[in-house]
């Protein structure tokens, strides 16, 4: 590897200290006029006992201009008071408490990057999670620092008319220049990160919300002019959010409002700030002329997901970046577990898997793997991820599988009483848990510290002179990278035995005198467990990881009869879900065996008919044959590969598909018709409606992988037609997976439709960059061009380059011109947004797993990348981790 210009520092959890000093209050006052923010911070500041008297006070500024620092109302001297190098300020002479009066100022409509303050659109807003706060004054900017703070907001009422920071309205006044000035308190205590301002032209939508103990809320919804009638559907969340935590779990919100401001140039789907969430317009705001049922589920989601960490989060925060997980791990099971209680529990389990399977299980093979608690690490943005969110909250499940709802319900309410206000660790929460259920978890800890994905080997042996059957369960995870070394985790195994009928046995384990329930989770804590089940007939077939109680790959014999049974009968939806999915990679991966060999391959009659018996299966709902007959994805089928030929896997799928629909075409038609009839009344974001028309999109993108003249017809109807995004988005996609006039018609159209708002027009952009037949990189140079699409923004940056990375066989096409196009990317999104940068060039994780002239090609390109003067640590970490791991 080429030496790089720099080697960023290692940030070590062991490394951890408490902060020498504490801040239990703060005052802020911005000054907002053009170009210019002075911000004058009055900050108390208290020794810690363990500090020795004269400590320096160090903090930390980025990109700020330092202008004075005064302690107790005095002017310090810089070099003899204080000194300023590398970004901290230290000052000295500090007692047991002072007050320390820090003066800074910074253009905010200079700073594209979406951190600290800067310019969204016409506003000003904020982003301080995790580093963001160092960018507007000098501080204590880590998580365990939290103070009680009071902002001040001053600004032209003309072009500033609505300010807003956390907290509760103290006063609103305007001054005798005639600046506006508002004041907010909030009255608890919170880290840096969760602080926010905004400032610009807002529509509002409020609303009244009574608390269980007769409080009143004001719930109100901020977004820019011209918006406001897509934000009822957000208000309305909110409120559904809350009285959920109310009801679930006894929280109630602290606050006299709950402010959420949608910004169109944002950085992460939405920001949990106390009281003031800052949202991605294109995540919030929905009406169904301009968002999909996506949509519409994505805010329902998200809003419950940032309402949800007012406690598990705000309230309760983190001694350091390195817990992360303990604030999105349980926020995320939380948010799936309201969710489900709005649709379907099956469902949401459904979807999380297929994202676990899809995103999850690759990071944690792939050359950036981490465990949920990182030990280290360069820059703390590389962590907000699938692994920290979504295996985090698998975590937080399978604790709650082992010590039962009740219980589990009891040690969170617990946990959130005991040490509200405080920063902890995972670990806290970990022994809650335990004390609260009288649990030993202390093997299962090792979830928090181990990487990677366990895989559970299962074999079988049956008695028949007995009706014995014995179960040896076996756990392996792989080395990864810089964890080479594995130890047994804890992991619970839901199974039952399904007879002929598809129902389950009741279940007897040897040493039992009666069997105990039809299904069983046993633990395996070891490196291997043996379970006896008596009573077993001989016609059996075991159904294993029932509602994927584990983030772990099952490795069982099935048949393919045998699969093809539990995608048919099985009572657990997720295993008849995971039986598709296993079948249809099966099937794939024979058909590239015949590929290679020159011979002519199709999908097998086995898989033809268990897709038409979901399809035509009265039992299921709609919502559950749509995620169920949909193929497994090309990332998915390359995944089950070590060395995955990028070349030929996806005229594979692409032709199991077609051989998958040609069997199937006449009932794809008619199911295709009948629910497009079926539909045809006013728009309704509701569970059955979802699902009908998650159903039909879904066929109707099967059926256009081989376009018939007619189904092409039928899709520009459809198009032309639709009274909501969701169907004119389902055939949008549908024809860019062709080669026609018709996509071509309809892309021209929905971008004329569409070119004065973002929000909506990046709908038009990600389906065009997943083509697998056009020269894409022309096609996405043309977008690049487009007038009224900003490659600046981070919504945009995501729907062509992010979706251009997942378009796999365009991506890793031979000649490298993929890697080449996003290596340039990759340096040229780093000069103004590293955190887009550090998302996009994770795309090149599949370094380890290309054949020797890929690598070699892709190689060649991090090279470049990492030996460029100035990139971002983020990028540099990721890069520097992705060329260390070897074949």
């Amino acid at each position: 590897m080429k030496e790089s210009p720099m080697q960023p520092k290692l940030v070590h959890l062991s490394d951890y200290q408490p902060p020498a000093y504490l801040i239990p209050n703060v005052s802020l006052r911005f000054e907002i006029a053009d170009k210019l923010a002075h911000v004058a911070a009055e900050l108390s500041v208290c020794r810690q006992v363990s500090t020795p008297k004269g400590a320096e006070l160090e903090l930390v500024g980025e990109k700020i201009e330092l202008v004075s620092v005064k302690l107790n109302g005095k002017v310090l001297s810089a070099g003899k008071d204080y000194t300023l190098s590398d970004d901290i300020l230290r000052v000295r002479g500090l007692a047991d408490k002072d007050l320390v009066s820090i003066e800074t100022r910074f253009d905010p409509e200079a700073n594209i990057s979406g951190l600290g303050l800067y310019r969204s659109g016409k506003l000003l807003c904020t982003q301080m999670e995790a580093e963001g706060f160092r960018r507007v004054t000098y501080f204590a900017d880590r998580p365990d620092v939290m103070s009680v703070y009071t902002t001040t907001i001053v600004a032209d009422p003309v072009r500033y008319p609505v300010l807003l920071s956390n907290g509760n309205c103290l006063e609103q006044k305007v001054l005798p220049d005639g600046r506006q000035q508002v004041t907010f308190k909030d009255p608890y205590p919170k880290p840096c990160y969760l602080f926010a301002l905004v400032a610009g032209n807002l529509e509002k939508l409020s609303k009244t919300m009574t608390t269980k103990s007769g409080r009143r809320v004001s719930l109100e919804i901020y977004c820019e002019p011209g918006n406001i009638s897509r934000c009822t559907f957000l208000l309305d969340s909110l409120e559904k959010a809350l009285l959920w935590d109310e009801k679930k779990y006894g929280l109630e919100y602290d606050l006299d409002s709950y402010k959420v401001v949608a910004a169109n140039d944002f950085n992460f789907a939405s920001m949990e700030n106390k009281g003031l969430n800052i949202s991605n317009a294109s995540v919030v705001l929905a009406n169904p002329e301009c968002a999909t049922d996506r949509d519409y589920d994505a805010i329902e989601r998200v809003m419950a997901h940032e309402a949800f960490h007012n406690y598990t989060g705000n309230r309760v925060t983190l001694r350091d970046w390195f817990q992360i997980t303990l604030k999105e791990g349980l926020t995320v099971f939380r948010e799936q577990q309201f969710c489900g209680d709005q649709s379907s529990h099956a469902v949401e389990r459904l979807v999380t898997v297929r994202s676990l399977r899809e995103h999850q299980f690759p990071e944690d093979r792939g050359p950036n793997a981490h465990p949920i608690q990182p030990q280290s690490y360069i820059q703390i943005d590389n962590f907000y991820t699938t692994t920290i969110y979504d295996k985090g909250a698998e975590v937080i499940r399978m604790m709650e599988t082992l010590v039962g709802e009740k219980l589990f319900n009891t040690a969170v309410r617990e946990y959130l009483r005991r040490f509200d206000g405080q920063a902890v660790t995972t670990e806290h929460f970990v022994r809650t848990i335990e004390e609260v259920s009288g649990r030993d978890l202390k093997l299962f800890r090792r979830w928090y510290s181990q990487a990677g994905t366990p895989h559970v080997r299962i074999s079988a042996k049956y008695d028949k002179a007995t009706s014995r059957l014995n179960l040896e369960f076996r756990q392996h995870t792989a080395p990864t990278a810089r964890q080479p070394e594995k130890l047994p985790l804890h992991i619970p195994i839901r199974f039952a035995l399904l007879d002929q009928q598809g129902q389950a046995i009741p279940l007897q384990f040897a040493g039992e005198t009666v069997p105990v329930g039809d299904e069983r989770v046993v633990e395996l804590c070891a490196e291997s467990l043996n379970v006896t089940c008596l009573n077993v007939p001989e016609r059996h077939v075991p159904s294993f990881l029932r509602n994927f109680s584990a983030p772990v790959v099952v490795e069982y014999q099935y048949t393919d009869q045998e699969l093809a049974f539990l995608l048919s009968h099985d009572s657990d939806p997720v295993n008849r879900f995971e039986a598709g999915h296993h079948l249809g990679v099966r099937a794939m991966r024979r058909m590239l065996e015949e590929e290679s060999a020159g011979r002519a391959s199709s999908s097998p009659e086995i898989v033809n008919s268990a897709f038409r018996a979901v399809l035509t299966d009265e039992r299921a709902d709609a919502a559950f044959k749509a995620l169920t007959i949909a193929p497994p994805s090309l990332l998915v089928f390359t995944q089950s590969y070590e060395q995955p030929d990028f070349t030929l896997a996806p005229l594979v799928r692409r032709r199991f598909v077609q051989s998958l629909v040609a069997a199937n075409r006449g009932i794809l038609e008619e199911t295709y018709e009948m629910l497009a009839a079926k539909l045809h009344g006013p728009y309704k974001f509701a569970p059955l409606d979802v699902g009908l028309r998650s159903l039909k999109n879904t066929i109707l993108s099967l059926l256009l992988v081989s376009p018939t003249a007619d189904m092409l017809k039928r899709a520009i109807k459809q198009y032309r037609t639709a009274h909501n995004m969701t169907d004119v988005a389902g055939a949008l996609g549908a024809l860019c997976l062709t080669e026609s006039s018709e996509r071509d018609e309809v892309l021209k159209h929905f971008f004329d439709r569409w070119r004065h708002d973002p929000v909506v027009l990046t709908a038009g952009i990600a389906p065009q960059c997943a083509s697998p037949y056009r020269d894409v990189l022309a096609d996405i140079r043309c977008l690049e061009r487009h007038p009224d699409i900003d490659m600046k923004n981070p919504d945009k940056i995501r729907a062509v380059y992010g979706a251009f990375t997942r378009n796999l066989g365009q991506f890793h096409v031979a000649s490298g011109a993929g890697y080449e196009f996003i290596g340039e990317k990759v340096l040229e999104i780093d000069r103004f947004n590293q955190h887009c940068s550090g998302d996009l060039v994770t795309a090149f994780a599949d370094y380890p797993r290309l054949d020797a002239a890929r690598q070699a090609r892709m190689r060649k390109v991090l090279e470049k990348i990492i030996s460029q003067a100035g990139i971002s640590k983020g990028v540099y970490e990721i890069v520097s981790n992705t060329l260390s791991v070897t074949k």
